[in-house]
């Protein structure tokens, strides 16, 4: 009898130990090497449905917990295992409602050893019932820092980003968080050593930056990099503007090789 007892026991203390990963904690792993590398973005959204895409490192699952109150994200959109690219359509909205969702890839395979990393809570609005969908590609994971302090000086580095959020034929839009509030700027031009053209960050000395470079040439690769002071931020990047009247890119393309 003694015996029958300690297997049980055994039985049951694995069962626990392998439980399903919905319960799991997130959140990098132990190594600190999982991590989304670019999103959420809120690709478009109707007056009862939106659809969220989002990219880790890792292959890993791919869910998205959501619901009204930011406290209880007791709904689920989910798709069957994945890949590092994850993509979740939450449908049966209510029009004209704001949501709350957190992105989630359970178990993401890392070096064998299963781990699970989620973003920060985010949010969206579904339209008004009948409204045309909306399908801005909002890249909400590189505008999720709060902190909006001017910070007590020194240099600011990229927390997340730059991330290429539009390309038209004549003008582009790039985003990135700091790790401090600091005003922000963007020097470009279609020469990687003579950055001449410039373009200065939206809001006050924030985390959250977002830049609108004008004056683009048509099928033309541009460089830019981010500067706080004049000083450089980060390395060049560079991108390529579409054909002449040619439909805009809004891939949402994240061009930093360190995320």
């Amino acid at each position: 009898m003694r015996t029958a007892i300690t297997v049980l026991a055994l039985a049951l203390t694995f069962s626990l130990m392998t439980a399903s990963p919905a319960s799991a904690q997130y959140g990098t792993n132990q190594q600190g090497k999982q991590k989304i590398t670019n999103g959420p973005v809120v690709e478009y959204t109707t007056d009862k449905s939106a659809n969220i895409a989002w990219s880790t490192d890792l292959p890993g699952g791919t869910y998205v917990a959501y619901g009204t109150d930011r406290n209880n994200l007791s709904q689920r959109a989910q798709k069957s295992w994945g890949g590092t690219n994850h993509r979740v359509e939450i449908k049966n909205l209510q029009p004209n409602t704001t949501y709350y969702f957190q992105v989630r890839s359970e178990n993401a395979a890392s070096g064998g050893k299963g781990a699970d990393v989620q973003s920060e809570i985010e949010t969206f609005k579904t339209l008004a019932q009948g409204q045309s969908p909306d399908r801005e590609n909002r890249n909400v994971g590189v505008n999720s820092g709060t902190d909006s302090s001017s910070g007590s000086g020194g240099s600011a580095q990229i927390k997340n980003g730059p991330v290429l959020e539009y390309v038209a034929d004549d003008n582009a839009v790039v985003a990135w968080t700091s790790d401090k509030g600091m005003n922000m700027s963007v020097k470009y031009g279609t020469d990687r050593n003579n950055l001449s053209q410039s373009a200065s960050t939206t809001g006050m000395g924030g985390t959250n930056h977002r830049v609108k470079l004008g004056n683009l040439k048509p099928s033309t690769t541009y460089y830019f990099q981010i500067q706080q002071n004049g000083q450089p931020v980060g390395s060049v990047e560079q991108f390529s503007t579409v054909a002449q009247g040619a439909q805009p890119k809004r891939d949402n393309t994240s061009l930093s090789s360190n995320q």
